[in-house]
């Protein structure tokens, strides 16, 4: 049974442009099919399309599936985009068999480029911070060591040395919360230690860069989706979404 169908009154014209029935949906569990998208979907309203894609992508061994789910009320078109948002609302990054569902609005590339923009930022803006890069230390270093130097300033969550043929080059030095690590940067930035100077930094997490990896697969699935399905599949009810 489908929410129930309140009217779509949006405010002004600001809400519609920003209006959408298409979703895009991936990383959900691999024995899901489109009978279980069905199901979980199905509640938040009309179902009017669903496409299911697979796709293999570089360094893995088994196939990656996605989908794209359109929302359409037979008697109201504008319930459609009331019935998208309130999944993606209620269903993104939510916990399904040990896996986080990515659940999003099937965007424009502009829109898109701009999300994943925000993206980035708001990540630098909290994890980034609150992780040093750290080099110019003794190689014979060991973790006690710079974790006693460092943990004046702040609880420490982790640090990591990079070795290089048994000889530490370089660390990475994660706190607890961005003011000690903004703390230590400032106070032991130049520093020295061990009869060394040392060099203190904020560091480019891998995860920034997964945001910009998750871009290109992105791309790349909507590109096979087209021709794997040309025509079959209705996006142009409200807007149309390219991921390309």
């Amino acid at each position: 049974m489908g929410i129930e169908a309140l009217p779509y009154n949006p405010k002004d014209r600001r809400e519609i442009r920003k209006a959408y029935n298409n979703i895009y949906v991936k990383n959900f569990p691999d024995n899901w099919d489109e009978a279980k998208l069905r199901e979980i979907f199905g509640k938040y309203g009309t179902i009017k399309s669903l496409v299911v894609l697979k796709t293999l992508r570089e360094g893995q061994d088994k196939e990656v599936a996605f989908a794209f789910i359109c929302y359409e009320d037979p008697k109201d078109k504008e319930i459609g985009p009331r019935c998208a948002a309130a999944a993606v609302n209620d269903l993104h990054e939510k916990e399904f068999e040990g896996k986080k569902i990515y659940v999003r609005e099937a965007l424009k590339k502009t829109d898109r480029d701009a999300e994943k923009k925000k993206e980035m930022l708001r990540f630098k803006n909290s994890k980034k911070r609150c992780n040093l890069y750290v080099k110019n230390f003794p190689p014979a270093t060991e973790e006690g060591e710079l974790r006693a130097f460092f943990e004046k300033y702040g609880e420490i969550e982790s640090i990591k040395l990079m070795p290089k043929e048994g000889e530490a080059l370089y660390a990475f030095v994660c706190f607890k919360n961005p003011d000690s690590a903004a703390l230590a940067k400032s106070q032991l930035n130049q520093q020295t230690f061990n009869g060394k100077q040392l060099y203190v930094n904020h560091y480019e997490l891998k995860e920034v860069r997964k945001l910009q990896q998750e871009e290109v697969r992105d791309k790349a699935d909507y590109q096979n989706f087209k021709k794997q399905n040309p025509g079959q599949f209705n996006m142009d009810i409200m807007n149309r979404p390219e991921i390309v």
